[in-house]
């Protein structure tokens, strides 16, 4: 599990507003960081190990940024902070447990760089299927579910690779 962490602010940044901006630079970040606007306010996101001192890699970054792309911080809005899992790039999917099926990031379903949607809506459809092939067979939805999510699963895992070998690391499996 990797802690994440986030503030909002307004001022001004001179990256694209309508572009993700994502550090990869272990320099910078332990994990990843990213920066993007959203409703007229600033983003700023890092996160790391769970033993890493998020909040001093955190000012680390905002120092970056205010030095290499200007960030000028007129009002700190929000602080937020999460915890992701690395499930997907690590391959630790939990598909459920007795009559308990885990669609979404709750079994560890997450595409690249933790966009968990498309699988929340994949294998939610799964699960639901899964239930009702179990009603007709009487086996456990749960060993239906396995087989019917496997491809996703698949994916996930597949799109983690791809990230690794596109960036040349896997910031889940880094930290």
């Amino acid at each position: 599990m990797i802690p994440n962490y986030e503030e909002w602010y307004l001022g001004k940044i001179d990256l694209e507003p309508k572009w993700l901006n994502v550090f990869l630079d272990a320099k910078v970040t332990n994990y990843f960081a990213s920066v993007f606007h959203k409703d007229g306010r600033i983003i700023v996101v890092t996160g790391g190990k769970q033993t890493d001192p998020l909040k001093k890699y955190f000012q680390e970054l905002v120092d970056y940024l205010k030095q290499n792309y200007g960030l000028v911080i007129e009002e700190k809005l929000a602080r937020h902070g999460c915890v992701l899992h690395d499930m997907a790039a690590t391959g630790n999917f939990h598909f459920g447990e007795g009559d308990i099926l885990l669609a979404g990031e709750a079994g560890g379903f997450s595409r690249a760089l933790g966009e968990g949607i498309s699988s929340a809506f994949v294998t939610g459809e799964a699960a639901a299927q899964a239930i009702l092939k179990s009603m007709d067979s009487g086996q456990r939805a749960l060993e239906h579910y396995k087989e019917i999510v496997a491809p996703e699963a698949e994916f996930c895992k597949t799109l983690s690779r791809i990230l690794e070998e596109t960036i040349g690391l896997n910031p889940f499996t880094r930290c």
